[in-house]
This record gives structure tokens, sequence and C-alpha cells, in this order.
């Protein structure tokens, strides 16, 4: 009820995933290698946009109307014992930088997309491109990401990867995952900061002086950071480490250039419980 139109609004969305993962080792094949093929349908699409007139989506899991789309097709490879590992071919970027605990999915945390990731960084649909992880302690990782700028998650990404201009959007990230000995168990957490480039052209937004300028500037070369945390607070079992019940909060800021974006200071902050409603472990609430 309300926004700018209702039409159609009372309509139900839906959607199905579909996965599959091998492992090469099992196959008798090479150790340490990981294929993996994530696929997804849908039916209607989100409220959001022209219908609420909001910013952001309302239902990040609406994809409209789709028989089936691979929206990921990679393979990963680990080195040196686990503390290494590359990704390539068609990836989401967003599942290994900008991570978190307890807002990062929209199928199983918060639906609205502006809690699943920063708002800000103009991150690409799901396109060609390779990811390089390194994670030479328990507590600490370097992770660097680059991917096709142009890319459209419903193609197979060919086509503008290779046969149109060469932009790359790329992101680099520090991780911190400290585990806090406490007398009330073991607390951990995480601690993300993070850089990102866009080399595509960008139209600046400019003052037209009432219509006489009508010649758009363009901007390339875009440039933000972010700093992504999540932590848990309270343990409902101090001496299991593996029982997850408890409290946990996440914090995110990002900034992007105010000329070419929407939203120059993004944040978001939030908590989960998890096990609040005895007898109930697996039940989660978050705000």
């Amino acid at each position: 009820h309300g926004g700018q139109q209702t039409h159609n609004g009372h309509r139900i969305t839906g959607s199905a995933d579909y996965e599959l993962t091998i492992d090469t080792e099992g196959l008798g094949l090479w150790k340490g290698g990981t294929l993996y093929t994530g696929a997804d349908s849908g039916w209607n699409d989100d409220i959001g946009g022209d219908r609420v007139g909001n910013l952001f989506g309302v239902n990040a899991d609406a994809g409209g109307d789709n028989s089936i789309t691979v929206g990921e097709l990679w393979y990963e490879h680990s080195f040196f014992d686990g503390k290494a590992r590359l990704k390539v071919g068609k990836i989401d970027v967003t599942a290994d930088l900008d991570t978190n605990a307890y807002a990062n999915d929209e199928t199983a945390q918060f639906l609205n997309p502006v809690l699943a990731n920063t708002g800000n960084i103009p991150v690409p649909d799901c396109g060609l491109g390779a990811v390089l992880v390194v994670k030479p302690t328990d507590w600490m990782y370097v992770g660097i990401g680059a991917t096709d700028a142009q890319a459209n998650g419903r193609e197979t990404g060919f086509k503008t990867t290779f046969h149109d201009e060469d932009y790359f959007f790329s992101g680099a990230e520090v991780g911190f995952l400290p585990e806090w000995k406490t007398p009330w168990g073991k607390l951990p957490g995480g601690y993300r900061f993070g850089i990102w480039y866009d080399p595509q052209p960008k139209a600046r937004f400019f003052d037209d002086l009432g219509g006489r300028r009508i010649t758009v500037p363009m901007k390339r070369d875009d440039v933000g950071f972010y700093y992504n945390m999540d932590q848990l607070l309270i343990k409902e079992k101090p001496q299991d480490d593996a029982d997850p019940q408890g409290l946990g909060m996440f914090f995110r800021y990002g900034y992007a250039d105010q000329d070419v974006n929407p939203i120059e200071h993004f944040w978001s902050i939030g908590a989960q419980y998890q096990g609040l409603i005895p007898t109930r472990d697996k039940d989660v609430l978050g705000f």
C-alpha cells in the first residue's frame, strides 16, 4: 500500500536455487580442486524502484521471470595446505569480498539488499573474473579480485569480457579474524578493510544551468573504500566452542565519490541473536 503506484504490488515472488559442488580429489583427479555451479529460477519482480520509489530494492531475492540462469560457474584451487585459494570463472565477487557473518545472504539473513553488502560499492553482476585469497594465519587474510565490469549475469560474459572495452571492476581487502578469549567463552569476530576501483566512464552529476548546458561531463577511474565488521558479543554456552547461540552485531561503512555515485557515505548496523527462545536453538532474530 502506498508508494508511487501499487499495480500488481500484491503478486507473490519466488525463486529456486540449484547448486552443484564437485571435489576433484574425490573424482580421483587433482587434490585441492573444487568445481562449482550455481543456478536459479524465479518469477515476478521486486516491488522496489519505480513502484515504491526507494533507492534500494525491497526483496534482493526477487529476480524477475527467469526459467533458469547459471549465475556462477567457476573452478577454485587450494594451495599450501589451504593457506591460499584461487577462483577463476564466472563469479560473484561479493562471495569473497565484503562478506559478513550476520548480514551477507538475502536468502538466509536479511532480505533487503542494503543489508547484504555495502550499498555504495558499484559491484557488477556475476561475470568472468578471478579472486585470490591468501590466509597465512588463522586470524588474518588478504583477498584481491577482478571481474568484468560490464557483466550481465544472464549471459556467458565472453562478449563483454573479450570483445568489448576492457573494463574490469577490481577490489582488495585485508581482514582480521580474532577470537577473543573471555570469561564468557571464545568470541570470534571479523574486521575487514577494503578498496575498490571501477574504470568505466560515468556521468557526473552536474548543473545544466536551466537547460543551457546539454553536454554531460564524464568521469573515469572511480575509486572508493569500505570497512566491514562483525563480532559475537554474548555466548549462551561459554564452554562449548561449537555452539553458535548468542548475540552478535555487525557494522558497515563505505565511501564513494559523490560526483558519480548517488551515495557518498553509506552505513548500516544491526544485531543477531540465535537461540533466543528456549528449545529453539537454531532460530535467529535479526534487527
